[in-house]
């Protein structure tokens, strides 16, 4: 971890003292959101890159169209990749339940997730997902009723 990003969260875990009121042990819960912090930091840099690769963003049109490219990139990375960018844990974009008819026979549902950004008060982003169930109808006035995501460059899923 030396000489990276990553070179001051190696130092976390060595300082910082355990907390009484919660289960890290000798800092590691301070480790793990400097880890995230950094990952999410590279994710964004990374669709920075790639979305302004052709785009200036002179105009109010352009920081525009590169803000929704940032916010596609990052959401696409994040719902296909096997490996969650941030957490480093893997992750699939569907979700499966069985339950037990009358009979007794099951009965398996799959329902694909999707994402939405967080900031929170720390300046993390996080990635919160919901399963494709959630009904968006009753609260928002969309223009469309589901809750299907772009895609980016290489990312389809």
């Amino acid at each position: 971890m030396t000489d990276t990003r990553y070179d001051n969260c190696a130092g976390i875990i060595e300082v910082t003292p355990a907390s009484s009121s919660t289960d890290c042990v000798s800092g590691y819960c301070a480790f793990v959101r400097c880890i995230r912090r950094v990952n999410s930091d590279l994710l964004i840099a990374r669709c920075y890159t790639e979305a302004s690769a052709d785009n200036p963003a002179d105009l109010e049109e352009e920081q525009i169209i590169l803000y929704k490219n940032i916010t596609s990139c990052i959401l696409a990375i994040s719902r296909c990749s096997a490996i969650n960018p941030i957490t480093g844990q893997s992750q699939t974009n569907t979700i499966t339940s069985t339950t037990y008819g009358k009979l007794g026979l099951p009965m398996t549902t799959t329902v694909p997730l999707y994402n939405t950004l967080q900031i929170n008060e720390a300046g993390d982003l996080r990635i919160v997902t919901f399963p494709g169930t959630t009904t968006i109808q009753k609260y928002l006035c969309p223009y469309e009723f589901n809750l299907r995501e772009t895609s980016w460059m290489d990312f389809m899923c």
